[in-house]
């Protein structure tokens, strides 16, 4: 079907799930109309991914991935300074105003981005001709072409993906255990305004990072860039263990951009990874690895 057309009709399911929640937004099914946003939210970013990799070359595809997440997380600083102010009285017009949103992505999209990639049943005969060539030369070196075959082959990519669960995990201790942690520590008034502290910091510093970190990591090995991830990881949401006393919140200044860094670095080469190891027609389904496996690791942290 083409990427902008799966992501338009994403775009459209979403935004008549996310209408349906703000109507319902006070009963019990208003769960299930945000399970079916998330779905289709969690459908775009693959394709996205597979889009930006289309379009770009290998020269220039950091750049265009670390923009990418700058914008999100100027997005998120947004939205959630917004569904903050509106949460109590004005709780279905998060919904709606998510709804507004998508819709205003999906005129965008459809009026502004041409789709690079053009399905193999579509194209002319001569380029199908061409096509089927590469894809017999391909199958007798290669003694399989399904994308399981493809990762298992690359164990590189394998560990990488291993990485990534972990690395979902670790972010849920933040997101999921933190709010818990600091409310047991120092009461739920006092642990949710340092929580929404540490969030604060978190998308200043997405946003200050990500010019300096693609500096310092264009034209470098992905796997090395991505090994600092962990290194980050370990010593910015480690060190959280220490703070059980008011008096040492304030660590969470310090603390919470070590952690963003490792953030930023995954965020951006994860996408370049996986799309500079994938064929044109494999991108979309190599991109979803990533949120496939980082959205596994997400579901066993809070368990």
């Amino acid at each position: 079907y083409g990427r902008k057309k799966t992501i338009i009709a994403a775009m459209t399911v979403e935004t008549v799930a996310l209408i349906l929640g703000g109507i319902y937004v006070r009963r019990m099914i208003v769960i299930f109309f945000e399970a079916v946003a998330l779905t289709c939210f969690a459908m775009f970013f693959p394709v996205i991914g597979a889009m930006i990799t289309d379009k770009t070359g290998e020269g220039k595809r950091e750049e265009s991935f670390s923009l990418l997440f700058l914008c999100i997380n100027v997005g998120y600083s947004v939205g959630q300074s917004i569904a903050g102010a509106i949460f109590y009285n004005y709780t279905e017009w998060i919904f709606w105003g998510m709804g507004i949103a998508t819709v205003i992505t999906m005129v965008l999209l459809g009026l502004f981005v041409r789709d690079e990639y053009v399905p193999i049943c579509k194209r002319t005969d001569e380029v199908q001709v061409r096509e089927a060539v590469v894809v017999y030369e391909a199958e007798r070196v290669s003694d399989g072409r399904n994308l399981i075959s493809l990762i298992l082959k690359d164990k590189p990519l394998v560990l990488f993906l291993i990485a990534s669960v972990l690395f979902g995990y670790a972010y849920t201790q933040v997101s999921y255990m933190m709010p818990l942690q600091y409310s047991g520590y120092f009461g739920a008034e006092i642990g949710s305004k340092w929580v929404a502290r540490l969030w604060i910091v978190n998308s200043v510093f997405c946003i200050i990072w990500s010019p300096i970190i693609l500096k310092m990591t264009k034209d470098k090995n992905e796997f090395l860039v991505i090994t600092w991830t962990a290194v980050l990881f370990a010593v910015g949401m480690g060190s959280f263990a220490l703070i059980k006393d008011i008096s040492l919140a304030w660590l969470v200044y310090i603390l919470t951009p070590i952690w963003t860094a490792g953030e930023v670095i995954m965020s951006v080469h994860n996408s370049i990874l996986l799309g500079s190891r994938a064929e044109e027609e494999y991108r979309a389904r190599f991109q979803s690895l990533y949120e496939f496996t980082h959205g596994a690791g997400r579901m066993i942290g809070p368990v």
